[in-house]
């Protein structure tokens, strides 16, 4: 049996830290009647690991998207009848174009598709609006080519059917596991809590071009020994910025810059933080949650209905574009450890519900390699523990 697994789309953000897991567990649990294809970005993390010669073929992606669709239509075409592929998997994107013979299973977290009424499209540029809009074009074509496509949670299972006029009997609901490089930390909470971390990039639908707003908001409190910890690099996220003129004395003083953390390295953002902060528009379901559940750090996050759907009471809920509203609610949490220890030990409860890495890791094969009778316990697993999931937070509220 022949199997690619397409990890194409996977450049940065937290869809490195999963991909890097499961191609852990993938190098594990090899089987000797099974040869295992890779198709990797020529761009990013995965692309340092070395994977060239551990399988049985490894192909690059090419960053530019005119050679990438020349790459995908053309060579990888003829690489597929070549080398007998049965079965691909494409880890978080649209899917790749495939004989119809070949069973194509897709995990998507593209949020930009589902959400056509999130703040993000009133803040993005012209440009990003007219390029994303027409991605999403072909994202949703290629999409409605797949064998079934596996989503984290319930709310994009409705959502990404209703965007792509899909069965939802075809949209299987597996929810993630946190990254294996992250753990407990070993700290003794302290007053007040003013290490704020922020582990992004600076898409704009990240919206960490409100934090300079957000600052000026707790400075004009009163408060003036606080720390935005970013994982992006300095200049990059000046580049970033909507407002032109941000003070100099305010970046340096409130603004540590960790720059672009490995997967395996994840833990030093951690052990610089008090708080983790997420002020996204836009998610699927983000690893920020579910390794601050891991680490015992309290969140902070968007009040978002795909945020609420996964935290739960396990987050303290702000609107992101209102930098007084954010700012009020991090001085709160920042003072009353009694809230931070409520928020951790819901954060914990949350956690026992996802599946171990092993288990996803095995029920996403199950379902690529089309067991039926294995198949049908999977989908009857995957839709208990969902509800259980979704009933734990319709009770929170």
């Amino acid at each position: 049996m022949n199997v690619l697994f397409d990890f194409g789309a996977i450049k940065t953000g937290g869809g490195v830290q999963l991909a890097v897991n499961f191609l852990s567990l993938l190098d594990r649990q090899k089987a000797t009647d099974i040869k295992i294809f890779l198709v990797i970005p020529e761009v990013g993390e995965l692309s340092k690991l070395g994977l060239q010669g551990k399988y049985s073929g490894v192909f690059v992606s090419p960053n530019s998207f005119i050679q990438r669709f020349v790459f995908e239509y053309g060579c990888l075409q003829q690489l597929i009848r070549l080398h007998e592929i049965q079965h691909i998997f494409t880890f978080f994107g649209s899917g790749l174009p495939h004989p119809q013979n070949v069973r194509s299973v897709v995990t998507v977290a593209y949020p930009v598709i589902c959400y056509p009424e999130s703040d993000y499209w009133n803040y993005a540029s012209m440009g990003d609006r007219i390029y994303i809009k027409l991605l999403n074009i072909l994202r949703r074509n290629r999409l409605k080519k797949a064998s079934l496509i596996i989503t984290e949670t319930t709310v994009m299972q409705a959502r990404l059917a209703q965007s792509i006029r899909w069965p939802m009997e075809k949209i299987l609901v597996i929810p993630p596991t946190p990254s294996l490089y992250v753990e407990p930390l070993r700290l003794q909470r302290r007053l007040p809590s003013r290490r704020f971390l922020f582990i992004s990039g600076t898409n704009s639908h990240k919206n960490l071009w409100r934090l300079p707003a957000i600052a000026e908001c707790m400075l004009a409190r009163g408060i003036e020994e606080f720390m935005f910890v970013l994982t992006c690099r300095r200049d990059s996220y000046i580049k970033s910025l909507k407002t032109p003129l941000i003070s100099e004395g305010l970046i340096v003083r409130h603004f540590t810059f960790l720059g672009s953390v490995p997967p395996q390295r994840i833990m030093e953002a951690y052990s610089q933080a008090d708080i983790v902060v997420s002020l996204s528009d836009l998610e699927s379901f983000s690893n920020n949650y579910m390794e601050a559940w891991v680490v015992k750090l309290p969140l902070v996050v968007s009040n978002r209905d795909f945020a609420r759907n996964i935290c739960a009471d396990s987050a303290l809920y702000v609107d992101p574009h209102r930098p007084d509203d954010v700012a009020e609610h991090l001085i709160r949490i920042s003072e009353d450890l009694c809230l931070q220890d409520r928020l951790v030990k819901a954060g914990g409860e949350r956690l026992s519900l996802l599946p171990s890495p092993q288990n996803r890791f095995s029920r996403i094969m199950t379902v690529l390699l089309g067991n039926e009778e294995e198949l049908d316990n999977d989908i009857h697993l995957a839709r208990h523990e969902t509800l259980t999931i979704t009933k734990s937070h319709a009770n929170a509220r």
